[in-house]
Formats: structure tokens, sequence, C-alpha cells
């Protein structure tokens, strides 16, 4: 019997394992990362990846 989760849609790496037949059990060493999560942090790294503590030019300070 599938577990039904209203959050399941929002973790790419478990969609990618249903779409093939397979299950994902979690355990302490990882886990799978929200699509919210993936999109912030390609945002920041594309965007406004500065060292705060040493920079003095424009994307340090939005940092």
């Amino acid at each position: 019997m599938p577990l039904i989760s209203p959050w399941r849609g929002d973790f790419p790496a478990i969609a990618a394992l249903q779409r093939q037949g397979q299950t994902y059990l979690d355990n302490a060493a990882t886990t799978q990362k929200p699509q919210a999560l993936i999109d912030a942090l390609t945002h920041y790294y594309v965007n406004g990846a500065a060292n705060v503590h040493r920079a003095q030019h424009l994307p340090g300070a939005h940092v």
C-alpha cells in the first residue's frame, strides 16, 4: 500500500525514484532536499555568493 503525501511532489529525487517504480527509505546519513531549497541555493550561488567578512564590493554588502 503506497503512502500518499501532499509533500512528496516537493522532492524531485523521490519523484524520480517513484517514476522508476522504486521506493526511497530514508536514513540518518542524508536527507532529500525539497525543490524550494534547491531553488533558493541555486539563486544564492548564481546571484550573490560573496565573502561577507572581507568584501568591499556590492555583492559582499548584500550577503
